[in-house]
């Protein structure tokens, strides 16, 4: 495995998967971005680990799950690696919620047994450049996408594929 190979990837909810679509009673109501869920799908089956890194303010898990689309679930995550702030009280772009994704990336249960897992093996993806800037700073390798004017997020995994970063 190369050395820069990407292992763990780490995506921010809003813009980048998900985008807001309405305001209700209940708050806001999300829907996929286009591409989202598809590359989602995508990069599970490459074997990859997948994670959230968002800003959740004080919305509980189950809250914030009635707002996202319906066909949303967490399961598609490793469950170690969702970091909602409104659980881990640290909110991006501060630094330390990124190194403990990287901490957490690194306590994976397959981490011992195969190769260990670096901060350059872990991916940030999301649609600010400044919490990219941040990830990079720390050491993870960061994609910033963008949602207009067409979202970007869709050719995430042939983009990884085309700069050497997945074996």
């Amino acid at each position: 495995m190369n050395q820069q190979s990407i292992r763990v990837i780490f995506f921010d909810l809003g813009d980048t998967l998900v985008r807001a679509k309405s305001v209700s009673p209940g708050g806001v109501k999300f829907d996929w971005v286009q591409g989202a869920k598809e590359v989602l799908r995508e990069l599970r089956q490459e074997s990859l680990h997948l994670g959230i890194i968002s800003n959740t303010a004080s919305l509980s898990r189950k809250q914030l799950l009635k707002r996202l689309p319906s066909d949303f679930s967490f399961d598609i995550f490793d469950g170690d690696l969702i970091l909602l702030s409104s659980e881990v009280t640290i909110e991006k772009p501060d630094a330390r919620i990124f190194r403990l994704a990287i901490s957490k990336a690194q306590h994976l249960p397959d981490a011992a047994v195969n190769l260990k897992i670096d901060p350059c093996n872990c991916l940030f993806c999301g649609e600010s450049l400044e919490e990219c800037l941040v990830a990079q700073r720390v050491g993870m390798v960061a994609a910033r996408v963008q949602l207009h004017p067409n979202p970007d997020i869709g050719q995430l995994a042939s983009h990884l594929r085309e700069g050497g970063l997945l074996d």
